[in-house]
């Protein structure tokens, strides 16, 4: 078991050092979604190997600790792979950087737009003309703002305070693998994934940050559910506060607020919503009234962006109107989150299920968001260790294939998405809930002699 599971691990420390070595990232994403696929392959037979060859709850106190170092070494060693290369898949860094500059030169980023600001220091005057959208106020919250200058305002620094910030996300996922009492190489999936690394070391999205307060924040919230009444109050607080930090990183952890509040004890959920509440005021009142100006460009995302989704295309086409596909596929979105609470609520929530109804609501969302961009995905990639899935491992790969028309607009100059490709990432998932539950079905037909392991000799009755 051992030296197999050094094998593969050794597999995918090799694509990676591949992946670092080529050239431009935009110039081989063909090369890119194949490597991540093999990454994402073998860490799921790692993870598998690790459920089916040691019972959890007997792996030693020891052993354990030995797996995470030897992870959280390999998250190291390969984010560093990275960590110098251009962010070549993406150029949302620059906003942060531009943010970031402006936020440490006295200025308000929600004041102006980057093309509408006047710039004599250098530092923003390279930034400038990177900017995507310079037309826009930035659309990130002030926790954000607030990363982006204490990172200096330099590509390096910021993504050396994102690489502390994931891997701060490993060690909590950890301490909660151990809580759930899974096996500790499901930390592989999340340390070692490719969307990760890719989003995290290489194009450095904030989403990254805001993922390592929303795990907190849910560490937070499980154990205080402590027989200590003034214990349970602090770590229900420091919850309330880290995902409060987190919403204001990035909106999209507001989805988890009703969830983590079940989780808590009923005479801690009134403080935790209040605190929730306050800290989220205290962080968007240094930026008052400027930050208003943010409320258009969120309205003209909400309403107009789109990027690499299936469904919407084909309701669209079906209604012919994006905004009415836009309101019935919200519709569907919130019925299902309020019925997934509803059913918590009902039953008592507890980790697990809480963490089954968060995943099946992240995939939800990615196959019927509008705007499909590979990092939304992040969300979801950091709740497979604790509960993973044939569907929610498909589609984190597979959000890469959007990244082809980034290769078609560096070699032509042309931003043409392919529809085909949108119908391939909606498809993995389905395919592999399918796959799963033909092998499934298959299994539960073969004679009870032959379970678990259903011999090849054994054939459905």
């Amino acid at each position: 078991m051992v030296l197999v599971t050094l094998l593969l691990l050794s597999i995918v420390c090799g694509s990676y050092l591949y992946l670092a070595r080529v050239g431009d990232l935009r110039l081989v994403v063909a090369e890119l979604v194949f490597v991540s696929a093999v990454i994402v392959c073998v860490l799921t037979l790692v993870c598998y190997l690790g459920d089916i060859c040691a019972v959890p709850a007997a792996i030693s106190i020891g052993k354990q600790r030995r797996i995470f170092y030897v992870l959280m070494l390999l998250a190291l060693v390969v984010r560093l792979l990275f960590l110098l290369r251009p962010a070549e898949l993406s150029d949302d860094v620059y906003r942060y950087l531009w943010d970031g500059l402006q936020l440490l030169h006295g200025h308000n980023p929600y004041a102006l737009a980057p093309q509408n600001a006047l710039v004599t220091d250098s530092a923003r005057l390279l930034v400038q003309p990177l900017i995507n959208h310079p037309q826009l106020v930035t659309i990130y919250p002030p926790a954000a703002q607030l990363l982006f200058a204490a990172s200096g305002g330099t590509l390096l620094g910021w993504k050396l305070l994102l690489c502390v910030l994931d891997l701060g996300s490993c060690v909590v996922l950890a301490k909660l693998l151990v809580y759930l009492g899974r096996s500790p190489w499901w930390l592989s999936i999340y340390a070692l994934h490719p969307l990760v690394v890719l989003e995290g070391a290489a194009s450095a999205h904030v989403d990254v940050a805001a993922l390592f307060f929303v795990l907190l924040s849910l560490w937070l919230a499980v154990t205080s559910n402590t027989p200590s009444v003034q214990r349970s109050r602090v770590l229900s607080l420091l919850a309330a506060v880290c995902l409060a930090v987190a919403v204001m990183i990035k909106l999209f952890p507001m989805l988890f607020v009703p969830f983590f509040y079940l989780l808590l004890l009923p005479q801690q959920r009134r403080i935790f919503a209040v605190v929730f509440g306050l800290s989220c005021v205290a962080l968007v009142v240094p930026f008052l009234p400027q930050i208003v100006n943010a409320t258009a460009t969120l309205q003209l995302y909400v309403s107009n962006w789109e990027f690499s989704s299936c469904v919407f295309r084909w309701l669209r086409s079906l209604v012919n109107s994006g905004t009415e596909s836009r309101l019935i596929l919200l519709l569907v979105f919130v019925l299902v989150v309020a019925s997934s609470w509803w059913k918590l609520y009902r039953r008592e929530a507890n980790l697990s299920s809480m963490v089954h109804s968060c995943i099946s609501i992240l995939l939800l969302f990615l196959l019927l968001t509008p705007t499909l961009h590979p990092w939304y995905a992040l969300y979801l990639v950091a709740f497979l260790p604790l509960a993973a899935t044939p569907a929610t491992i498909a589609i984190s790969w597979s959000v890469l294939l959007s990244y082809q028309v980034v290769a078609a607009y560096q070699l032509s100059g042309v931003w043409l998405e392919s529809s085909l490709l949108s119908f391939y990432i909606f498809l993995a998932p389905v395919v592999a809930s399918l796959l799963m539950g033909g092998l499934s079905l298959w299994r539960k037909r073969c004679p009870p002699r032959c379970q678990p392991r259903c011999q090849p000799r054994c054939q459905p009755r």
